[in-house]
């Protein structure tokens, strides 16, 4: 058998490998590695011709416990074997669940080492036997690749040397002969649906499978595609230095993928395009960038192809209207459903339409949330650490799970209509059960001619007290509340009919069409005809 072993102790190392070659001669140490990374890459590189880890279970960097994990996961066929000092059984249990075969305590006893070796050559011989005829998968190439890019992205230093020769050696490109650019593949959900992981799966596999059949196998530019760490497929171009041209010709073969991926994926298709490095050291920041690109997909839009230089274009600042928030935290706060899908409404189509950069209109979107969750507390809607409240670091994580404007509109309209909730069901628990009772009146009766005295009689109170408690449990006079739930019942006749303006008059308490026209006027600004025409005009859009 082919083994590995992994130990920070060289000691350690020169003595294990001693003992085994001096049991069984078809034995063979194929790598001494000194920690965890180490081990993976060969392993990672080499896996086919490796049968066996050994491996200390604790290390600086990686130790056993991940490297188990990970090769569990990477390379199943490696049959791993752990090592650890008397009162360390806890590592030795978990390593376990990761995927070890067996576990060695130290110091090591020469026949407890030959028999775990040996069970594990029976076991391999029973296993070929089982899938003679099959041949090894075939991923275990593309999982190298991964790694080592992955690593070399991330700024990995341990690992950075081996993933420069990679591409050295691979590929043929050298410092100074080349210029890099990466690219970010992203698929987003739609508002109406969701994807599963295996989905994702399914997508990036696909992307990848498709951008080496389109660009790399058919010779329109020369690079490589890997999957990131970042749920989208990144792609990473060797662009000859000096030859501006071969620039243009990445870009429209960027915009020939998203073609044929749009055309296969029912789903928003968008590519980060980063700018151009000379440096292996700079993979880093191409990343970043891809990142960057891919983020302004927010504002921009999907279903495009969008380099770095564009996203950095993006306003950094939004002339907010003088009442922008106050519409809407005013209509969240008074728990009036409707009103708030309208200016709400108005609201995000105003940021949408500035092009703002993605940060900027994120932190526009809290300040909202924050003044919402300062006057819930402040009105006692809602107590500190209760749901409602503003957790900024929170809040600010869900917001970016949204990387289109329909998912974050989406949110946004979710978050404040379970807000603006709180306050409906906060403002019907505390009301005494006459401001109850006088309500529901005033909503059953409001088309006749309603008097503050004919309440007070059905509630069984006094007018000037029933006036008094009505202004300080409802915020408004009595007078004014019944003004505002006709005015509300005209709107939705206005928004949802044809009838005419003197027969919805009629509907809501008014005598004559003038006196209605002008209340209608004086409390929402225009006259019933022309809110009809600016509804319905808003409703086109």
């Amino acid at each position: 058998m082919k083994i590995v072993i992994a130990d920070d102790e060289k000691l350690i190392r020169q003595g294990l490998a001693y003992i085994i070659r001096q049991m069984e001669a078809s034995d063979e140490i194929v790598a001494s590695c000194s920690d965890g990374e180490e081990a993976l890459s060969y392993c990672l590189r080499e896996g086919a011709d490796v049968d066996v880890l050994i491996t200390d279970v604790c290390m600086p960097g990686k130790d056993g416990l991940d490297l188990i994990a990970e090769l569990a996961r990477l390379c199943p066929h490696i049959q791993t074997v752990v090592m650890s000092g008397y009162g360390e059984f806890d590592y030795v249990r978990r390593s376990m669940r990761e995927g070890a075969v067996d576990y060695l305590l130290k110091p090591l006893i020469k026949n407890e080492l030959q028999e775990v070796l040996e069970r594990i050559r029976q076991q391999k011989k029973l296993a070929a036997i089982a899938n003679e005829g099959k041949r090894e998968s075939p991923m275990i190439a593309s999982i190298h690749q991964d790694h080592l890019l992955n690593a070399l992205f991330h700024h990995n230093p341990g690992v950075a040397p081996e993933a420069r020769a990679f591409l050295e050696n691979g590929f043929g490109i050298a410092e100074g002969a080349f210029r890099f650019f990466a690219a970010g593949v992203a698929i987003d959900e739609k508002a109406d649906g969701r994807f599963r992981q295996a989905d994702r799966m399914l997508f990036q596999y696909f992307v990848r499978k498709m951008a080496e059949e389109a660009l790399f196998q058919q010779d329109l530019v020369r690079g490589t595609a890997w999957q990131g760490q970042d749920d989208f497929v990144v792609l990473l171009f060797f662009v000859p230095t000096g030859e501006g041209e071969r620039e243009s010709e990445m870009m429209d073969a960027l915009k020939q993928l998203l073609a044929i991926l749009s055309s296969h994926v029912q789903y928003p298709v968008t590519i980060g395009v980063s700018s151009g490095a000379e440096r292996f050291s700079d993979m880093p920041k191409l990343l970043l960038e891809v990142q960057a690109a891919l983020r302004a997909r927010l504002t921009i839009g999907t279903g495009g192809v969008i380099d770095y230089e564009a996203s950095q274009r993006l306003q950094r600042q939004w002339n907010v209207q003088p009442d922008a928030f106050h519409k809407v935290v005013t209509a969240t706060m008074l728990g009036d459903a409707e009103t708030l899908e309208k200016e709400l409404g108005v609201f995000m189509d105003d940021l949408y339409e500035a092009g703002i950069h993605p940060e900027v209109l994120l932190d526009i979107v809290l300040r909202l949330f924050l003044r919402v969750g300062s006057m819930l507390e402040a009105k006692g809607v809602v107590r500190t650490g209760e749901p409602g409240t503003a957790d900024l670091g929170k809040l600010l994580e869900e917001l970016r799970r949204c990387p289109t404007w329909s998912m974050l509109e989406r949110e946004v309209r979710h978050k404040l209509a379970a807000l603006s909730s709180l306050v409906r069901e906060h403002a019907r628990q505390i009301k005494p059960t006459f401001i109850t009772d006088a309500v529901n009146y005033i909503h059953e009766h409001y088309q006749s001619d309603l008097t503050l005295a004919e309440v007070a009689d059905v509630v069984g109170l006094y007018p000037t007290y029933l006036s008094e408690q009505f202004k300080q449990h409802m915020g408004v006079k009595f007078v004014d509340y019944v003004i505002q739930v006709r005015m509300e019942r005209a709107k939705k006749l206005l928004r949802e009919t044809n009838k005419p303006s003197f027969e919805i008059c009629e509907k809501v308490g008014y005598a004559t069409p003038a006196h209605f026209t002008k209340v209608f006027k004086s409390k929402v600004g225009c006259t019933p005809l022309e809110y009809r025409e600016s509804w319905r005009g808003i409703r086109k859009i």
